[in-house]
């Protein structure tokens, strides 16, 4: 599956607003940035692990309540990098693929898109992978995409023929294409056609059918399922010695965030 950027999709405004976000994070120091190495070795020095940085991002929640950021570097070079970062509290629960993920998710994120045109939700406590990173002194950027926090839950879901003759439009869903019903007495939620009754729940339909735009989160053909293009979230930080701040851009509900970590 191939990604964009958020600013591929952004009004060219954007940079000029990213670029004054960028000032009022941490000033820049000129020494390298010190993180990971290229023996992927621990912050103790000790082969094999991670370095790794936890702090916080300001005057925002997850849907938890936490506001909890923390990095993992285990590997870096004179102009790339690797690791991945955990958002809010984790670990994310284990993915069943017979329920919606991850459950009691806030189905408003997962149906709506924000300012750039993607999906605008994250799996708390998810390892999502850095992508795309470099090194520049004391400051580095990577990219994280939001679609791999879903992407093992839409591999394992069942396509469905929705018989959509519009070529623009999915041939397949995860779901069949009628409305998910609820029993009054038991809760239980279903949707029934002709000849099956399959098990759904909200977050399952915002994922498979409910999307802002008349699309589900996964993507389907005849072939199987996949996560479809949520957009990235862009990470731009600076690091003076055991502290770093920086910006995400952007976050569920917001154009973007200021985050501060510590060396573990």
């Amino acid at each position: 599956m191939t990604t964009r950027s958020v600013f591929d999709r952004a009004k060219p405004a954007v940079n000029v607003v990213f670029a004054l976000l960028l000032s009022g994070a941490a000033a820049c120091n000129a020494d390298e940035v010190d993180v990971g190495d290229a023996e992927s070795a621990g912050a103790d020095g000790s082969e094999g692990g991670s370095d790794t940085w936890v702090g916080y991002v300001e005057a925002f929640q997850f849907e938890s309540g936490s506001d909890r950021i923390e990095l993992r570097f285990t590997s870096r070079s004179a102009s790339d990098l690797a690791g991945a970062v955990v958002l809010g509290d984790g670990p994310a629960p284990p993915v069943d693929p017979s329920v919606g993920y991850p459950p009691g998710a806030d189905v408003e994120h997962l149906r709506e898109y924000d300012g750039y045109g993607a999906r605008d939700a994250v799996v708390e406590g998810f390892e999502y992978t850095m992508v795309d990173g470099a090194v520049d002194q004391s400051r580095i950027r990577f990219v994280l995409d939001r679609a791999e926090g879903w992407k093992e839950w839409c591999e394992g879901q069942t396509p469905y023929d929705i018989g959509n003759p519009d070529p623009e439009m999915p041939s397949h869903m995860c779901l069949p294409n009628h409305s998910c019903e609820c029993d009054e007495v038991s809760g239980e939620c279903s949707i029934r056609t002709d000849d099956s009754e399959v098990y759904c729940d909200e977050v399952m339909y915002a994922l498979c059918a409910d999307g802002e735009r008349g699309v589900g989160f996964c993507v389907c053909t005849a072939d199987g399922c996949a996560a479809g293009d949520a957009g990235q979230l862009l990470v731009d930080m600076s690091f003076d010695g055991d502290t770093a701040s920086g910006t995400v851009v952007p976050l569920p509900g917001r154009e973007s965030a200021v985050f501060r970590v510590t060396r573990q």
